[in-house]
């Protein structure tokens, strides 16, 4: 494969550096041979390390926000040299947060607040934002931007375009692009995501909130196409657009996910063996703005951001791959919480260059003249340029000194990384578009011309192109793709001067398993980890439906909705946007299909009958206020429609079908004004002219799953929700039933035991305030096993991780004492993979052979 980085040509060393220098320009071309990437970069680590053993970073700088002083502010320090200073003023009852440096290192934007000080804000933090001077010799307020200015959920809160141009999210959660010298702005997305607002990368092409979504982000309309967000927080971008970086669970790992791919992969791992003197906690991920430092702060395993002892680490990064190069450096020591880092390193006068080997290379020195020249790999030359065939992959340190003139002696250096020859790789095949786009991402930048591409089933591909970076393959079809079929690539390379091929590539490609058609489908909802994609037509882009869990619901180890009935209450909630485009749609057509998949077995917990009406799915404000409702009704499934006025006869009642109380039920039904077909398991039960009427009084009401006001909450779990604007046929119906099975079939059963217990010992339980920003947390209680009831048996002792924590609300658990009998309802922990990443409150003394479970009801 062929690397290449970009990064500025042009840099200048800033004055907070711990040796001034300027730094001149210098440029590269391709010489005869193999291609180059020339790109300035900062000091490289190569070989040198400091007198305590520790790699060296270079000439740069990390600023970051602390509390060791009382209040909130920002700290500085050289990368390599110098205690921390000061940055910002002291201002009593404000707090200053979100820094984050120009791409020249010259200005630190910051917000400066007055909430924040012991715990995120309910909501997200408002403030001044600010610029002040990197180099600024005493603290100081430094220049007001924005009188305004929010954070998008945690303490990130602005991106910078360039070294002028700075975007953030505005009081009103619009973002906005401001230019710093004019004070010029415009507005980027004038919509948020909620009450939230979204950052947008650098290159206007994918946006998050706090939650990390990298969605893509379209700047000529101002529309983020929304993703599901991935498990963790603190998302955030890499200068060049390429990636999107986030923390993917408590404590770690430190994630990276490829935006044009949506391949993921770890930076850092969670108590990562690299990490030096034990601290395996990590948060607060920022890259440079070159790619080429990875900053962070980590504890030795404490997780309050408030008061816990982090400290800032910096580790060295292929800007590439993202993957760590040398261990990582401590920046502070301090007991106070060090957090939310950012880095600057200065660049090279000979710059940067990557590529595959061989790898020649011709490098201009910063000035004219005659040069002495030392590549790094035992090969010298004197010459006014620098020009070098590279054999073996590795990373050099390039120096150029000055020779034979009255500016003798001068030094520059650069770095040249050759990484190991291979032709580019497939790394994902995505259908888009309802089957009609087929996306190839490669782990490189492909060449233009000379594909092939041609599918085993005959089927033809009207067009495909790369996409601006070479590294996506898009294929455009005559018709969707709605069986597998396979595609061969042919005449696929990569850029390297002398490139490598790859021989013809076969890919699988696989529809959706589910639903076997989607068009005209305006609200899709697999299962929690789902892409749960939805073609919009009105804009013609995709996003996800996206479900807020709200009480006591959650998802389970298939990532079904988990509905706690009248016991617990609590729903999964459908955003506004969703709503609004549900109602909206089928008004347009007067035509709806529903299905769902329904289990109310719940294992082996105790289902008590309910004796009224309990909730599955409502699309309304209130029980006066309602599209439509399904409920549950003596052990069958209702509708209830609004196709009139407000009272009964504009909101008739109709019973569908009997609900299985052992095992999953596939339920459909079709509407057409006075045309009502419902469907179980497949097959046709109800032909119905009851309801008559179309959907002109829809409104664009809360749409959720469970609970609502005045209604109780279904017990169960719930999966492959589908709406359509359309009626669906018979045998697609029929063929979505087969395809649910099919995909419960195919899922490893996960074995259940039922036990008596006695508690033995309780794990500290922890608060809201000290798992935040998370809103769930499990805690590890110790049990000795009296009988085992059913499933195999764990065992005289086990321990168990209950919710302790959960959508907010701190379950009863203290409620639980020891020496208390139990009755407990448990999953293997390791076969719950929902949980992974879970903040876990575990102060027990280890104990060998425990096994480990997770207990299924959400406490008491």
């Amino acid at each position: 494969m062929s690397f290449a980085t970009s990064i500025n040509n042009r840099a200048n060393a800033t004055g907070c550096l711990a040796v001034a220098f300027a730094l001149l320009c210098a440029c590269a071309h391709v010489a005869s041979g193999d291609s180059q990437t020339r790109t300035n970069s900062p000091e490289p680590v190569v070989a040198g390390a400091t007198t305590a053993g520790a790699p060296t970073l270079g000439p740069g700088f990390v600023v970051w926000e602390s509390n060791r002083t009382g209040d909130w502010r920002l700290f500085l320090r050289d990368l390599d040299s110098g205690p921390p200073r000061q940055l910002t003023l002291d201002e009593p009852g404000r707090h200053h947060c979100c820094p984050h440096i120009s791409p020249d290192g010259r200005w630190v934007a910051y917000l400066s607040t007055t909430s924040g000080a012991t715990e995120y804000p309910d909501e997200p933090a408002i403030g001044e934002l600010r610029l002040v001077a990197a180099h600024s010799a005493v603290p100081n307020r430094g220049r007001l931007l924005v009188p305004a200015a929010r954070t998008y959920a945690e303490n990130r809160a602005a991106v910078w375009r360039d070294s002028q141009r700075l975007i953030y999210v505005a009081a009103d959660a619009t973002t906005v692009e401001l230019d710093i010298a004019s004070g010029s702005a415009r507005t980027l997305i004038p919509l948020s995501d909620g009450e939230i607002g979204f950052l947008v990368n650098a290159p206007l092409t994918f946006a998050s909130t706090g939650y990390p979504t990298f969605s893509p982000f379209d700047q000529r309309t101002g529309a983020v196409a929304t993703r599901s967000p991935l498990a963790g927080c603190q998302p955030y971008f890499s200068h060049d657009g390429r990636f999107g970086v986030w923390t993917n669970g408590a404590g770690g790992p430190l994630a990276a996910i490829d935006l044009a791919t949506r391949k993921k992969s770890t930076i850092l791992r969670k108590n990562d063996p690299r990490m030096p003197e034990g601290f395996g906690y990590a948060y607060f991920p920022m890259l440079s703005r070159d790619g080429t430092l990875f900053a962070y702060a980590a504890s030795q395993g404490g997780h309050d951001h408030f008061t816990v002892d982090y400290e800032v680490f910096v580790a060295e990064v292929d800007p590439g791959t993202l993957e760590l190069l040398d261990v990582p450096v401590r920046i502070t020591r301090d007991r106070a919480t060090d957090r939310y880092p950012d880095v600057f390193r200065a660049a090279l006068e000979l710059g940067r260059l990557s590529g595959e080997a061989p790898l020649r290379v011709r490098l201009e020195p910063p000035q004219p003249g005659n040069w002495a020249w030392d590549f790094g790999d035992g090969g010298h030359a004197q010459a006014a340029g620098g020009e070098h065939l590279y054999e073996r992959p590795g990373r050099y340190r390039v120096t150029a000194t000055r020779v034979g003139s009255v500016a003798s002696g001068h030094v520059a250096s650069g770095q040249v990384t050759v990484a190991t020859a291979a032709p580019p790789r497939a790394v994902s095949v995505a259908l888009q578009q309802a089957g009609r786009v087929l996306r190839i991402g490669f782990d490189e930048p492909v060449a233009e011309g000379g594909i092939a591409v041609a599918f085993v089933s005959g089927r033809a591909a009207t067009t495909w192109r790369l996409e601006a970076d070479g590294r996506v393959l898009v294929v455009e079809l005559a018709e969707a793709i709605d069986r597998p079929d396979s595609v061969r690539l042919s005449g696929i390379r990569d850029r390297a001067g002398r490139p490598n091929a790859a021989p013809a590539l076969d890919l699988a490609v696989e529809p959706p398993g589910w639903p076997s058609r989607s068009e005209g489908a305006i609200f899709l909802w697999d299962q929690g980890d789902a892409a749960n994609l939805v073609l919009d037509p009105a804009t013609g882009v995709e996003s996800a439906t996206a479900l807020e869990p709200a009480g006591r619901v959650w998802l389970d180890h298939d990532q079904r909705m988990v509905l706690g009935g009248d016991n617990f209450g609590g729903s999964f909630g459908a955003s506004a946007e969703v709503a609004r485009r549900v109602a909206e749609q089928l008004r347009s057509t007067n035509e709806m299909s529903l299905e769902l998949t329904l289990d109310p077995a719940m294992s082996e917990r105790p289902n008590p009958s309910n004796t009224g009406d309990t909730a599955i799915l409502v699309f309304g404000s209130t029980a006066r206020d309602q599209n439509f409702r399904l409920f549950e009704r003596a052990g069958q499934v209702w509708i209830s429609m609004r196709v009139g006025p407000r009272g009964p006869a504009g909101n008739p009642e109709l019973a569908l079908a009997e609900i299985s109380p052992n095992s999953p039920t596939h339920f459909a039904l079709t509407y057409s004004p006075g045309q009502l077909v419902a469907y179980r398991d497949g097959e046709r039960v109800l032909e119905s002219t009851a309801i008559v009427g179309d959907f002109f009084h829809f409104r664009p009401h809360r749409l959720a799953f469970g609970a609502q006001s005045g209604i109780d909450g279904w017990r169960g779990a719930i999966e492959g929700v589908a709406i359509w604007n359309r009626v669906l046929d018979d045998g697609e119906v029929r063929e979505n039933a087969l395809r649910r099975q099919r995909i419960a079939d195919q899922r490893p059963p996960v074995p259940v035991i039922v036990v008596e217990a006695t508690l033995v010992a309780k794990s500290k339980l922890p608060t809201l305030r000290e798992i935040s920003p998370y809103r769930d947390a499990l805690a590890i209680f110790d049990y000795r096993v009296e009988r085992t009831i059913s499933g195999k048996d764990p065992g005289p002792r086990l321990r168990v991780a209950h919710r302790a924590i959960l959508n907010g609300e701190t379950l009863a658990l203290d409620r639980l004492v020891t020496g208390q009998p139990l009755r407990l309802v448990l999953e293997p922990l390791g076969d719950n993979p929902q949980v992974t990443g879970m903040y876990t409150a575990d102060t027990l003394e280890p104990q060998a052979g425990a096994p480990l479970f997770l207990a299924l009801d959400p406490g008491p």
